[in-house]
Formats: structure tokens, sequence, C-alpha cells
């Protein structure tokens, strides 16, 4: 058996597995919840001074949600010690919330973005 039939074997059950969890919790529920933190989050951040670039019509926000910064990579590398996955684009850092996240990882998030800021001010823009 080569490497890949292996790996895809192995994707086609996490898969299984994964379209089973969402059928048991239900597309409208997921949305429902994915919605709810992602509400939690921009609004954890935007009172924490941070500069969004989302849609101002909740209606039209998917959940990812970009953080404007100077430098996201370096971000992304001091989150990543910190033991929280983020993503980066150019000028910003892509948090992706989902329904499986928690209020309590939103808080961790902003509170580590807040010291992440104190420490490196040149990586984020003024406020």
């Amino acid at each position: 058996m080569t490497m890949g039939k292996i790996v895809l074997g192995f994707v086609s059950v996490i898969a299984a597995a994964g379209l089973s969890l969402v059928n048991e919790i239900g597309v409208q529920e997921i949305r429902r919840r994915t919605r709810e933190i992602t509400m939690d989050l921009t609004v954890r951040l935007e009172e924490g001074g941070f500069q969004l670039r989302i849609p101002k019509d909740p209606d039209y926000h998917a959940s990812i949600t970009m953080v404007d910064v100077l430098l996201p990579q370096s971000i992304v590398m001091e989150l990543s010690k910190r033991g929280i996955t983020v993503d980066s684009r150019p000028g910003g850092e892509r948090i992706s919330p989902y329904f499986y996240n928690n209020k309590t990882d939103n808080e961790r998030l902003e509170t580590e973005l807040q010291e992440i800021r104190e420490q490196f001010p040149a990586w984020f823009y003024e406020r």
C-alpha cells in the first residue's frame, strides 16, 4: 500500500466522522453558534481598541475576522508560542472562529493580543 492510499483512506474516515457530526448538530445550529461566537469576538476586539476589517452588517460576516496590524506574521508566531493558532493575510491577522470555539477562547485571544500589543507596539497600528 502506498502512503497516498493510506492518507486518502484516513482522510475519508475523518471526513465521514465530520459529516456525521455536522448532521447530528445541524447546519442551522452550527451557523447560529458560529455567529454567536463571532459576534462575541468582534465586540471584545473592538472594545479592546483593535481595528477590524469586517462587514458592518453581521448578516454579511461569515466569521473570518481580520484585525488590521502592521506585522501579521510576527503576531502569528507570537500567538503560536502562546498556544493560539491564527493565520495572516497582508496587513491583517486572520481569525476564524467556529462553532467549537467558546467565549473563553475569545477572551484568551483578546487578552493575549493586548499583551502582545503592549510588548510590541510597533507591530500594531496606533489606536
